[in-house]
């Protein structure tokens, strides 16, 4: 979060920013502006983790006995420099994948503004109408819209069904 360092120990400074760095080459460093930013990027750093290293729930622990198709969305993008040389965000991506061992079968999904009030969600740029998302990773990328009148976080909410039964989740999303 911002600091103010008008009373801040010059030499201590810039100790402290040859450390960020350094930790920021390990991948060890990041910002954040709101609380529920920070919350977002601490599940996706672990989420990413666990993918990683390709860990399972232990046998008999509170997950082992999870089924069904679990929906998560992702905000991606990739960032350019523009024809001044500053760099842009570009091609900006809602990641809507099924991790679950199960279909999900006409996927809608609705994004709410979360946090500041008066802002409005990102908008997506296509209406794909109810989607499947094939079990064990079935993906899908949707284009999306941010400027400044919206809001950093969302709430995402899904809408599918599991063999024929209504199925809902929901979870926010950081857009920075």
């Amino acid at each position: 979060m911002p600091i103010n360092r008008e009373h801040v120990n010059p030499e201590a400074l810039a100790t402290l920013e040859e450390f960020k760095r350094e930790i920021e080459k390990l991948g060890l460093y990041g910002s954040f502006d709101t609380p529920g930013s920070l919350k977002d990027q601490v599940r996706r750093a672990i989420e990413s983790d666990i993918e990683q290293l390709d860990i399972t729930p232990p046998a008999g622990g509170p997950n082992s006995s999870r089924r069904g198709a679990a929906l998560r969305a992702t905000y991606e993008y990739t960032r350019e420099p523009n024809k001044q040389g500053r760099m842009q965000t570009r091609r900006q991506r809602l990641v809507v994948t099924n991790t679950g061992d199960t279909e999900a079968a006409d996927v809608t999904f609705t994004l709410e503004p979360a946090g500041d009030e008066g802002l409005e969600a990102p908008q997506l740029l296509h209406d794909l109408g109810p989607i499947t998302l094939a079990a064990d990773g079935g993906q899908i990328a949707i284009p999306v819209l941010t400027h400044m009148g919206t809001s950093n976080i969302a709430t995402i909410t899904f809408d599918w069904s599991e063999g024929g039964e209504p199925r809902s989740s929901s979870h926010t999303i950081s857009f920075v």
